[in-house]
């Protein structure tokens, strides 16, 4: 129970050539289920599963959904991939330079790895990405920490892979696809 949340991206191969003379015209890809070829006209991939990160909900809510929290899927352009990506980008870069200047608290004896911003960094965080109170949606507290940061990272880390992946620089490659379930 609680928040459960993720992003899919789709590409639809039906126009693909997949016969050539060179092959005989034979398929170059088949794909099989239960024994038995299917024709396939798309291939829908997880790009990001989130537990709890209440934040990256928001922001869909928010900015995609029209304000309207129902757990419905909801299409997703590739530039609104590019808008949250410049909004994490900013937020790391707040998060990078606090640790470099040492504005985090470190003092948690039984988790030395966890570390919490300080409350002017968690101030200007929360002006930009905020988490979202909610039903078992995680964190909501305005102290940000080591979660919230990995997941920053996590999620520019992933769209960083997937610009590599793309022919068009916004992105519209795929047919991408919020969901959300609590």
């Amino acid at each position: 129970m609680g928040l459960d949340h993720g992003l899919k991206q789709e590409i639809y191969v039906k126009n693909w050539s997949y016969e050539t003379k060179e092959n005989g015209g034979k398929p170059k890809h088949e794909v099989v289920y239960n024994g038995k070829k299917i024709d396939a006209y798309a291939i829908l991939m997880e790009l990001f599963t989130w537990r709890k990160e209440n934040h990256f909900h928001k922001w869909f809510v928010d900015n995609v959904q029209g304000g309207t929290d129902e757990c419905q899927d909801s299409h997703v352009s590739g530039r609104n991939l590019l808008e949250l990506y410049e909004v994490c980008n900013k937020v790391l870069l707040i998060m990078n330079g606090a640790i470099k200047d040492d504005n985090i608290r470190k003092d948690f004896p039984e988790n030395p790895d966890y570390f919490e911003f300080k409350e002017d960094i968690n101030e200007h965080i929360h002006g930009l990405l905020p988490r979202q109170a909610g039903f078992f949606f995680g964190n909501s507290s305005m102290v940000y920490d080591k979660w919230y940061y990995d997941s920053i990272l996590d999620f520019i880390e992933g769209i960083d892979k997937l610009k590599k992946l793309c022919k068009y620089d916004d992105l519209s490659d795929f047919s991408y696809t919020y969901w959300s379930s609590w």
